[in-house]
């Protein structure tokens, strides 16, 4: 219910700092961020977390996304497989303006 009250506030701060990556850490997380974008995100982390970012929506600004693994197991890397290494690839390679 936080979130609801909140999430105009976060649509607003995205847009103001025009960040080049969203990241979001969990899947609560990522189930309340994806309310905020116009697009057709899947809502389960697992499905969303593809081993590369999507391009996104939020108002009248773009920019990529992707849900954030931060859990370091072997039950995790089983699961998601080279999705994993393909993230840690974009994530060192993406330019911070």
């Amino acid at each position: 219910s936080c979130f609801e009250n909140c999430k105009t506030y976060l649509s607003e701060e995205i847009t103001s700092y025009k960040p080049n990556l969203v990241l979001s850490f969990g899947e609560p997380s990522h189930e309340m961020f994806s309310t905020i974008i116009a697009e057709d995100l899947p809502k389960e982390m697992k499905e969303a977390f593809a081993g590369r970012f999507h391009r996104v929506t939020i108002g009248d600004f773009q920019t990529n996304y992707s849900p954030c693994l931060h859990i370091q197991t072997f039950r995790v890397a089983e699961k998601y497989g080279r999705k994993i290494e393909n993230f840690k690839t974009l994530i060192k390679n993406i330019e911070i303006a």
